[in-house]
């Protein structure tokens, strides 16, 4: 198990317009975790709830920067000091370079033969995954639910009240559900041979998301705190696999009833 320090900064602004974002305050903590991916993800556990604790004493709403994880320690029985995990890191660290520069060495050896079918392939995923627990490996940008829901406030209208927030959302969203419905109906009875067009189906998706995004924060959700409360009730209902009681969530919320 391995020890991590995080830090993030917490902002009074949004982060998808850092022009006009403002340092609110830098929050870090101490965390352990098998690896530096399961870490980031168990970070945004109390990441999220200081930020819904600024928001709920001050009023304003907090933004989230990127955060930053470091591996610390290693924790074991004889209680390894940060040095001594960081020198048996980098030891593996070179030990894994050196066996990628032989492998890649003996299939040159072999005329024709592809990378994927030799020992390459094998140490280079083993390397990627000894930079993986420190947090070096090279990472494509993710964007998080909590991002996205940010980033999707930024372009409403200052100024509307929760009624008329409410009114927006409750008027949009099921516009946007009938543009899907719209483009599936006409794939599957009037496609005349033509395939899904599934780029404007991500476009229409999207602007349910938006609606989705604007109704959570109005309500003073996150889709963290639907997606929760959700995989607790599928755990409920179908804790060892499908239940066929609750084959049609409109009957199960009869039965709850």
């Amino acid at each position: 198990m391995l020890t991590f320090h995080y830090t993030v900064e917490l902002t009074t602004m949004l982060p998808c317009d850092p022009s006009t974002s403002k340092p609110l305050e830098p929050f870090t903590g101490i965390i352990e975790a098998e690896n530096y991916d399961a870490a980031k993800q168990k970070a945004w556990t109390p990441i999220i709830a200081r930020k819904k604790q600024i928001e709920a004493e001050r009023g304003i709403m907090v933004g989230v920067g990127n955060v930053e994880i470091m591996c610390q320690t290693v924790s074991t029985p004889d209680g390894w000091t940060e040095a001594s995990a960081r020198a048996t890191f980098l030891n593996r660290l070179k030990h894994q370079i050196r066996e990628v520069t032989k492998a890649l060495d003996a299939s040159e050896q072999v005329f024709g033969q592809s990378l994927e079918a030799t020992a390459v392939k094998h140490a280079v995923t083993i390397l990627l995954s000894e930079l993986a627990v420190h947090g070096l490996s090279p990472e494509a940008p993710v964007m998080t639910p909590l991002a996205y829901q940010q980033c999707a406030l930024r372009t409403l209208y200052p100024d509307l009240t929760t009624d008329k927030r409410l009114g927006l959302c409750g008027l949009g969203l099921p516009g946007e559900v009938g543009e899907v419905v719209d483009l599936i109906k006409k794939f599957l009875y009037h496609r005349n041979g033509k395939p899904l067009d599934v780029e404007k189906l991500t476009r229409e998706l999207g602007d349910m998301l938006w609606y989705f995004a604007v109704l959570l924060d109005t309500i003073g959700l996150t889709f963290e705190d639907v997606m929760m409360a959700n995989v607790a009730k599928l755990e409920a209902r179908h804790g060892n696999g499908f239940n066929p009681h609750y084959a049609s969530d409109s009957h199960a919320s009869e039965v709850e009833r």
